[in-house]
C-alpha cells in the first residue's frame, strides 16, 4: 500500500530514521513500504525518459516511455543486488557489525531518495524536452540528474551507516570505493539496458547491442557537442 505520510517521513526525517530500523521487524517492514514508491517513482522518471520521442518530435513515439517506466526501477535493483554482496563484504573487512537486512533497508532508502529527487527535478527536464531537440544534449540532462541525484543519495545512505555502525562509516576508503563500484555498475547497466530515451532517427528497439560501454559513449557524445 502506498502511504504519503511514508514518503513525507522519509524526507521529513532523513537519516535519523536509521534510529528505528533495529527494532523488531522495523527494517523489513520499511523495505516493504519502500518497494511501491521505488517502482512508482523510478517508473515516472523512466517514462519522462521515454517522453522525449512524444514532446520534441515528430514521431508521437510513446513506446519507449512505456518502456523504459519498466527499465528503470529493474536498472535500479538489479544494480543494488549486484553491489550488495560487496558492501556487506567491505562492512566486514572494516570491522562494522551491522546486520544485512538494515543495511539493505538503509541503500533502499537512498535508492528511494534518489528516485523522489528526479520526480522533483522533472518539471525542469521537461522543459528542457520541449524547448531543445539535439538527443545529444537531451542524453546530457538525463545523465546530469542521474549523477546528482546518485551522489546526493550515496551520500544519505553513508550518513544512515554512519548512525548505525559508525566503524563501517570511519573507513573512508573502503566506503569509497564501494560508492564508486556502485556508481560504475549502475552506470554500466544502464548501458546493457539502453535505449531509455530513444534515438528518433533510429528504429525502436527495446535493447540494443551489448557491446561498448557507457564511458566511451560520454566521451562521442561531448564531441558531438564541442
Amino acid at each position: 500500500m502506498l502511504r504519503f505520510s511514508f514518503l513525507d517521513t522519509l524526507l521529513r526525517r532523513g537519516v535519523d530514521l536509521a534510529e528505528e530500523l533495529p527494532r523488531e521487524g522495523q527494517a523489513r517492514r520499511f523495505v516493504r513500504e519502500s518497494l511501491p514508491w521505488l517502482f512508482v517513482m523510478g517508473a515516472a522518471y523512466g517514462f519522462c525518459m521515454g517522453a522525449y520521442n512524444i514532446i520534441a518530435t515528430e514521431t508521437v513515439e510513446i513506446r519507449y516511455a512505456l518502456v523504459s517506466a519498466v527499465k528503470v526501477p529493474i536498472h535500479l535493483l538489479l544494480t543494488s543486488a549486484l553491489c550488495f554482496p560487496a558492501l556487506y563484504v567491505f562492512g566486514i573487512a572494516g570491522g562494522a557489525k551491522i546486520r544485512p537486512g538494515l543495511l539493505w533497508a538503509c541503500l533502499m532508502a537512498a535508492l528511494l531518495l534518489m528516485c523522489v529527487l528526479q520526480v522533483a527535478l522533472m518539471p525542469v527536464v521537461l522543459f528542457f524536452l520541449s524547448t531543445i531537440h539535439r538527443y545529444a544534449v537531451v542524453k546530457l540532462v538525463h545523465l546530469s540528474v542521474w549523477t546528482i541525484s546518485g551522489v546526493v543519495a550515496l551520500r544519505f545512505f553513508g550518513r544512515m551507516v554512519r548512525k548505525l555502525d559508525d566503524s563501517l562509516a570511519k573507513n573512508g576508503q573502503l566506503m569509497f570505493f564501494w560508492m564508486l563500484t556502485f556508481g560504475l555498475v549502475g552506470a554500466q547497466m544502464g548501458w546493457m539496458l539502453r535505449p531509455f530515451i530513444g534515438d528518433p532517427g533510429e528504429p525502436f528497439r527495446v535493447t540494443r547491442d551489448f557491446g561498448g560501454n557507457i564511458l566511451i559513449d560520454i566521451f562521442r557524445m561531448m564531441r558531438r557537442l564541442g
